[in-house]
């Protein structure tokens, strides 16, 4: 009897600890911490950005649907949308029956995210990185959270080194020119503000955001063709979604009224990138800041 006992015991002592391995307690951006008793099935993305990073760690295949702005890798397109990130259709989300909805914001309050959770029944991680090493280690938390995390820690770890890369190969840059990237084009002419993962990225690829001069509030300031002139960047790029020839993207910034005077434009170095590379806070943020190096410095 006391064997039976004794075998009962051990019994459960072995189903707690499998219990507590396969449970995940993880802190995302907004420092909640997010708590799972096994490996998510059904996955819900409501940003490009996770959406991709899913998929890059393999958990692709768990993914039950997306927000209408997913498109990358291709197979996403074949999934449900279930609307905008910040305004999803909540029948939808419901639906599909989520045991884990993750979404990267700068901007969403925890009150939302939260209101957000109780109607959807599914516990939410949000990314909001203000830096490139803060996209690093989501990837890794996420990974840690849907299961995959040796797949995460090893593309956090090429990323990591990716932009090593990069920084190395400046040691012998005398200065970094100064750069603006355009959101939108005038009349509402936008740029890059500071301090987020962005402004970060440009100085990571060796340039120097010409906007943290203005000391700008917003992620995405209002800046005026007068305030622009005053800069003179010494580069100005163009942020688009998805291919834009430099060519052409000279040819447009030279064309508007003013902008001829620009050092950027007088010289010839006005360019374009795709908006995703840089804009987007997952794994292809490492080839935005390769392509920002490269324009910027050329082949160095």
């Amino acid at each position: 009897m006391r064997i039976v006992k004794v075998l009962m015991a051990l019994t459960f002592w072995l189903h707690t600890v499998k219990a507590q391995q396969l449970q995940q307690v993880v802190k995302d951006d907004l420092g909640r911490f997010i708590k799972l008793n096994r490996s998510p099935k059904r996955i819900i993305s409501l940003s490009p950005s996770t959406t991709e990073l899913l998929f890059a760690i393999g958990a692709g295949r768990s993914v039950v649907a997306v927000d209408d702005w997913s498109d990358y890798p291709p197979e996403v397109r074949r999934l449900p949308r279930v609307g905008p990130f910040m305004r999803p259709n909540i029948e939808a989300v419901v639906k599909h029956n989520p045991d884990l909805i993750v979404l990267a914001s700068v901007v969403l309050p925890i009150s939302e995210v939260e209101a957000l959770e109780g109607k959807v029944r599914a516990p939410i991680f949000v990314m909001s990185p203000k830096r490139v090493i803060d996209i690093t280690s989501a990837v890794e938390r996420i990974g840690k959270l849907v299961g995959k995390y040796r797949e995460a820690k090893s593309l956090a770890n090429r990323m990591r080194s990716e932009i090593r890369r990069i920084k190395a190969s400046q040691s012998k840059l005398k200065r970094k020119p100064s750069v603006f990237i355009e959101v939108s084009p005038p009349p509402s002419l936008m740029g890059v503000g500071i301090n987020n993962f962005i402004d970060d990225a440009i100085g990571l690829a060796g340039g120097y955001n010409i906007l943290r001069q203005l000391k700008p509030r917003s992620e995405f300031p209002t800046v005026s063709l007068e305030a622009l002139m005053t800069l003179n960047p010494d580069v100005y790029i163009l942020a688009r979604h998805g291919r834009l020839n430099s060519a052409k993207a000279f040819s447009e910034v030279k064309g508007r009224v003013g902008f001829e005077q620009l050092k950027a434009v007088r010289t010839g170095r006005v360019y374009a990138i795709d908006a995703d590379l840089i804009f987007r806070p997952g794994p292809r943020i490492t080839l935005g800041i390769a392509e920002l190096h490269r324009l910027l410095h050329g082949h160095k």
